[in-house]
């Protein structure tokens, strides 16, 4: 098989679990997360349940990935190994400096206590 044919295999599989992530993730936020009357994707309660229980950014863990595999769908290995690398530093960076510090401005000591015990990403 061919480098190519490959890389699609393995790009489509990861990219369906970036969309499967997504999907369950933004769910389980708008269920306790969303008070009557708030705007969509405006969560206004900071949700601990379900897989939010074992790591605080399962969105992004899933977003994560996307640069890699449209990467490996495309099968340029300079985009492989290089430019999705990087955005995924990228995402990672953006989590920590945007994200988790308007968590801390919204939701205070709670958010604090929630990153204490439970880590960002979690691969169990």
């Amino acid at each position: 098989m061919s480098f190519h044919v490959v890389t699609i295999i393995i790009g489509i599989v990861l990219l369906k679990f970036v969309l499967l992530t997504a999907k369950y993730t933004g769910r389980t936020l708008a269920k306790p997360g969303k008070k009557e009357g708030a705007k969509r994707f405006n969560v206004n309660k900071l949700v601990k349940e379900d897989i939010y229980s074992c790591m605080r950014h399962p969105m992004h863990l899933g977003l994560f990935f996307a640069p890699l595999s449209i990467a490996l769908i495309i099968g340029s290995p300079a985009f492989i190994l290089i430019v999705a690398p990087v955005e995924m530093i990228f995402i990672i960076l953006m989590i920590k400096l945007v994200e988790e510090t308007e968590a801390i401005k919204k939701f205070g000591n709670d958010y604090i206590e929630y990153k204490k015990q439970v880590p960002m990403f979690n691969f169990k």
